[in-house]
């Protein structure tokens, strides 16, 4: 998604044009600043709620969301539990980490960086886990989100922040890097397609059972 939010603080006169031809929404606030959330693609959706009960009503599937993965204490007893679902034991880990029912901030880019992390390969299924497997698991979640969040988040090369940071790909361990050397071993990392979705790995770092 290429949606962004712009943040013009102190922002410009009010009254003044708005400086693009994809802001969707507008927020001006006491004090003078301007939020702008332009949405070039026509992908994102902006709504009001009065309340969270509201929300809930309207928006039922909120309530499936998973776990905070950027808590400051991970809730590993939470995931574990979540992971052991008997709708997640049979599942490769690569289709299981993108599911917000599990955890809600982990997308298609963190599920990679993370079982890299967690030295796990992605084909693997969650009832194949040990203790020990499920609780590096959960540490990697958390440590991924959390770097992520501290950089103001790594997607797409012309992602920026809603005060104009930009980060880009080069951070990432092995997502969108299918035969660049594996930064541990050096061995090439692969790519293959769960879900119709890309998943990047190291072969040799992360062994299947």
């Amino acid at each position: 998604m290429t949606g962004v939010w712009t943040i013009e603080k102190p922002a410009k006169d009010l009254s003044s044009e708005i400086p693009s031809n994809y802001a969707k929404v507008v927020l001006d606030f006491d004090g003078g600043m301007r939020a702008i959330f332009d949405d070039m693609r026509n992908f994102g959706r902006f709504q009001v709620f009065s309340s969270e009960q509201e929300l809930l009503e309207q928006v039922p599937s909120v309530k499936t969301l998973g776990i905070n993965g950027l808590q400051e204490h991970f809730p590993q007893e939470q995931f574990e539990q979540l992971l052991s679902l008997p709708i997640n034991q049979t599942k490769p880990l690569g289709e299981i980490l993108i599911s917000s029912r599990l955890v809600a901030e982990i997308g298609n880019v963190y599920k990679s960086e993370i079982l890299f992390l967690a030295k796990l390969d992605p084909n693997t299924f969650a009832n194949e886990l040990s203790s020990s497997e499920k609780k590096c698991l959960g540490q990697s979640v958390s440590i991924i989100l959390r770097r992520a969040f501290e950089q103001n988040g790594v997607t797409v090369a012309n992602y920026q922040t809603a005060v104009g940071t930009a980060q880009s790909q080069g951070l990432h361990y092995v997502y969108g890097k299918e035969g660049k050397p594996c930064p541990t071993c050096k061995s090439a990392i692969e790519r293959i397609v769960q879900k119709q979705r890309s998943t990047y790995y190291c072969p040799q770092c992360q062994v299947l059972k």
